[in-house]
């Protein structure tokens, strides 16, 4: 929230100097057209076509750092597992839907007050999430977990 209000505070000054320092005539013009979608700052990430889903897990009490790599036929690296093609399908379906890219427009998720929480985050495409679980992630960014659940899944069983 502080870098936020720093970045807003930022461009509002440098607005405020760039105004002032305009002439006269450059006033009495109206501003140029810009089309709504390209400078509209909260448009939604479209979702993209399906590529490599990189899921990590840090923290937690043990301070465990986790990362893998599902490579768009299913391969998990490290490791060279590979997803069952139904979780590959799941997983197709999961990061290139819609509500994985509006989850991406309210990411980073996080928890107050929570020390021993594991740190996630789910990177596809453009596509960037991140958050901290508490017990509560899973209702802030149900998409984004059930990626990180099928992902933890492939690589924990035997």
């Amino acid at each position: 929230m502080r870098q936020l209000t720093v970045v807003v505070v930022a461009g509002l000054l440098a607005g405020g100097c760039a105004a002032s320092g305009a002439k006269d005539t450059d006033r009495a013009r109206p501003p140029a057209s810009r089309s709504p979608a390209a400078s509209s700052p909260s448009a939604t990430p479209t979702p993209a076509a399906f590529s490599a889903v990189t899921v990590t897990r840090s923290g937690g009490l043990a301070g465990v750092s986790d990362r893998y790599t599902v490579t768009t036929d299913g391969t998990i690296a490290p490791g060279g597992r590979k997803l069952s093609s139904a979780d590959l399908a799941q997983l197709r379906t999961l990061v290139t839907g819609a509500e994985l890219a509006a989850e991406a427009q309210r990411s980073p998720y996080r928890a107050p007050n929570c020390a021993d929480g594991f740190n996630y985050s789910v990177v596809t495409g453009s596509l960037r999430l991140a958050g901290t679980d508490c017990g509560n992630l899973g209702k802030e960014a149900p998409t984004m977990m059930k990626v990180v659940q099928l992902v933890e899944r492939a690589v924990t069983t035997d």
